[in-house]
């Protein structure tokens, strides 16, 4: 994940991840996690301090692949 400024994470309602930084895009921080089969909810929240915000977040397997089958939908 990377965002402008601080992130929280979570994965089907546990938080994963929390880095209160402020800083650009581009610096990423690696999370790992276990994707339960089906369904799995991922919930991002960034916190922008000043200025312009984004983020960006990728689902890789651990040797640093694209989940197969991964299907991504926004509500």
């Amino acid at each position: 994940m990377t965002s402008d400024d601080s992130i929280k994470a979570w994965l089907n309602g546990e938080l994963i991840h929390d880095n209160p930084s402020r800083r650009s895009l581009g610096e990423w921080d690696s999370v790992k996690v276990s994707l339960k089969k089906g369904r799995n909810e991922l919930l991002l929240k960034i916190c922008s301090h000043e200025g312009q915000w984004g983020l960006g977040c990728r689902v890789l397997t651990q040797d640093g692949k694209p989940v197969e089958g991964l299907v991504v939908k926004q509500d």
